[in-house]
Formats: C-alpha cells, sequence, structure tokens
C-alpha cells in the first residue's frame, strides 16, 4: 500500500516540475508568473514563514519612461531578461499588480537590497544590446517589503539602496 501513496507521490512531484521546467525554457514572459500564480506563491512563502520562522523579501519594481508605449514594452522586456539571468531558481518571478516583481525565499530586505544595482545593470545592459540609447532612457525604482516585517524599503536605480539612501514607508 505504501509503495502505491509513494510512486503516485513521485509522478506527482515529476508532473510538478516538468511543468515549471517548461515554464522557464524559452521566452522570458514564460519565466514570470501571471497575477494569480504570483499571489498564490506569495501565499504559499507566507505559510513557510510562519511554519519555519524563516523571513523572505519582495521586491517589486516599477519602470519610469517617456510615455512612450515601445520604449516601456523595449524596457519591461530589459527588465525581465535581467530578472531571469541575476536571481536564483528558487526565486519566483512574477507580476504584483501591474508591476514585475521577484520573491527572494529566505532572504532578508538588506540581502534583496543588495541585488537591486545587479539588476539594474543587468536591464541597462540588455536594453542596450537592442540597439536602444540608455540615456534618457527608462529608470527603474523599487519598492523591497520583508515578511514578517512588511514595511517597504524604496529607492530608485539612481540611488544606492544603503542605509543612508533608502526610506522606509510606513
Amino acid at each position: 500500500m505504501s509503495s502505491q501513496i509513494q510512486k503516485r507521490n513521485r509522478t506527482a512531484l515529476l508532473g510538478l516540475f516538468s511543468r515549471r521546467r517548461e515554464a522557464w525554457s524559452g521566452s522570458t514572459h514564460a519565466a514570470l508568473l501571471s497575477r494569480e500564480e504570483f499571489d498564490e506563491q506569495l501565499a504559499i512563502e507566507r505559510a513557510r514563514v510562519e511554519r519555519s520562522g524563516y523571513v523572505f523579501s519582495v521586491i517589486v519594481f516599477t519602470l519610469q519612461c517617456g510615455g512612450d508605449s515601445e520604449e516601456a514594452a523595449r524596457a519591461e522586456k530589459a527588465l525581465m531578461a535581467a530578472l531571469v539571468e541575476r536571481t536564483r531558481l528558487c526565486d519566483s518571478k512574477g507580476w504584483h499588480g501591474k508591476h514585475p516583481a521577484v520573491i527572494l525565499p529566505y532572504t532578508s530586505k538588506a540581502a534583496a537590497a543588495n541585488l537591486i544595482n545587479p539588476i539594474d545593470m543587468l536591464f541597462r545592459k540588455h536594453f542596450v544590446e537592442e540597439g536602444h540609447p540608455i540615456v534618457p532612457g527608462p529608470r527603474l525604482s523599487f519598492v523591497i517589503y520583508g515578511y514578517p516585517d512588511e514595511r517597504g524599503v524604496s529607492g530608485s536605480s539612481e540611488v544606492s539602496p544603503g542605509p543612508g539612501n533608502s526610506q522606509a514607508d510606513g
């Protein structure tokens, strides 16, 4: 009896893992979770934290473009590529409302802030590789939320996210 249960569990896990791998291959759009999937992943992370006592962080990005929808689409594509390239496989990348975001399990807000500059550099690199000038180009701003401490730390890509340069939202 227990071998049948183990076999069913193994089959279910293989199915889950194979679907996840398919989502990661191919385009960067496929690598981002939908709004609903991202919200579900947030609920899973909250439950994990409540059970284990660990922390996680969420970085929510905002692209500030000059109003050109074509530039906004290119900037969004560059940000997605940077997120996929710079974050870990266990980090959930997706849409939090209308904003690209990433969930960083077992990561404090301070550790999450260390990702901002590398992501910004990759974002700019990918944007320029498409043949578009970075000046006056799009800018990234962000808010970092930590759970269980949900107060956000915000900033923009032009300001280092160090303690003297970030603001706490209440």
